[in-house]
């Protein structure tokens, strides 16, 4: 009896030692089960400090919340036991060619991207991608690197470059065919201030040319670069069914291209976008996102555009080319699983905008707003990173009343 009594001291001693007053613990080791792929140094850069340290329940809480959103994994548990936190994941498979598909107004404004993305490179959760598309009735190519920004102690790189042609036209049917290269690299912090916010710093350089289609006096030739500034906030939690919380960043830039006759265009703008999710079940969610943004006159090759691509679902896509502009989406999203790893969602949903056009010029052109709702559906295979098969179904109320098909491979909203 007395032996028990001693034992029992022990442990609660023991206990103690592990939790503390203010509620942390120490907790000496990681231990990781599941990440067949990817490193254990990825999951380790989630944590606030290097081990052995003290971890509090919202630490605990706020690491799985960062493992969840590197999006290569599809189930994640982690808990602490005793000094030894303890991290369960099932890893996607997350070498995904690309198929996109967004039909248009027209056949020639149909969108079709290929290409291929590794979102885990060597076990990194950073994403390696190359494609090439018709987009604009013009073509492209492009690559992109990007390194997560879910580490606690180390900036992340990221780097785009594209080149593509373009067609740019307008309701007078003044129109020209336009090159276009753009170059970005941009470094994003760890938390800062924050645990909930990150800085964005880098910088692009463009190069644009145009050429006559029909009369028209199109842009001089131009290039040059600019400054990238950027201010996130991000408590959003990844799921492939019921994603929560909100994530949002407004962001900046300046610059200027020179042209042919050596006169300088600036290049500035401001935008910001928020997205919020909201779930009201085990499988249903209300899911929604505001973008908007403003750019300098004078140039329509530097400008905004909104169509059924990126924006309102119905909208004619490569014509409503604008300087200011903003539009918001709204799903509500209800998913059943039919098979491990397979779901199928059901989606409502409700897309406006508002924004004011550019004129040949580039001067202010008129104002305009659109409206479309509908409904969707969309296969889950959620063993696979970044991939969703979409169908959605719109009917434009303005600026012109018409139904919509749309097809794409991610979802509208993420």
């Amino acid at each position: 009896m007395r032996a028990l009594r001693v034992l029992g001291v022990v442990a609660s001693l023991a206990i103690a030692r592990e939790v503390r007053a203010d509620g942390s613990r120490r907790i000496e080791t990681l231990e990781i089960e599941g990440n067949h792929r990817t490193r254990a140094s990825t999951i380790a850069d989630l944590l606030p400090t290097p081990l052995p340290a003290a971890m509090a329940d919202a630490e605990v809480r706020e690491l799985e919340r960062r493992v969840r959103n590197l999006e290569i994994f599809d189930d994640v548990a982690v808990e602490a036991r005793g000094p030894v936190l303890h991290v369960r994941v099932r890893e996607k498979w997350t070498l995904i060619p690309h198929v996109e598909l967004s039909t248009g107004d027209t056949a020639e404004d149909l969108k079709v991207l290929v290409g291929a993305t590794e979102y885990n490179v060597l076990g990194s959760g950073n994403s390696l991608g190359v494609r090439a598309f018709r987009a604009e009735r013009g073509f492209g190519g492009g690559v992109t690197f990007r390194e997560h920004m879910f580490r606690r102690r180390r900036w992340s790189l990221a780097v785009e470059l594209t080149a593509s042609t373009a067609q740019y036209r307008f309701e007078s049917g003044t129109s020209w065919e336009a090159f276009r290269s753009y170059d970005e690299i941009t470094f994003t912090s760890p938390p800062f201030l924050s645990e909930r916010v990150n800085v964005r710093l880098g910088g692009f350089a463009q190069y644009e040319s145009t050429s006559d289609r029909v009369l028209a006096e199109v842009p001089e030739r131009a290039g040059g670069g600019g400054t990238i500034l950027a201010l996130s906030y991000n408590r959003y939690a990844f799921h492939d069914l019921t994603p929560s919380g909100v994530k949002a960043e407004i962001f900046g830039g300046t610059g200027f291209l020179a042209t042919e006759a050596a006169t300088l265009q600036p290049r500035h703008y401001v935008e910001g976008y928020a997205v919020g999710a909201l779930p009201i079940g085990p499988r249903t969610v209300l899911v929604g996102r505001v973008v908007s943004g403003s750019l300098t006159r004078g140039n329509p090759n530097f400008s905004y555009l909104v169509g059924s691509v990126e924006g309102v679902r119905g909208l004619q896509d490569n014509l409503y080319r604008n300087w200011v502009q903003a539009f918001a989406n709204l799903e509500a999203r209800h998913g059943v699983w039919l098979a491990p790893r397979w779901a199928l969602q059901g989606v409502a949903f409700v897309d406006g905008a508002a924004f004011e056009r550019f004129a040949e010029s580039g001067t202010r052109g008129p104002t305009a707003a659109a409206l479309s709702g509908g409904l969707g559906v969309r296969l889950v295979p959620t063993w696979l990173a970044s991939t969703v098969l979409r169908i959605d179904v719109a009917y434009l109320v303005t600026p012109e009343r018409r139904p919509f098909v749309q097809l794409g491979l991610k979802q509208y909203v993420f």
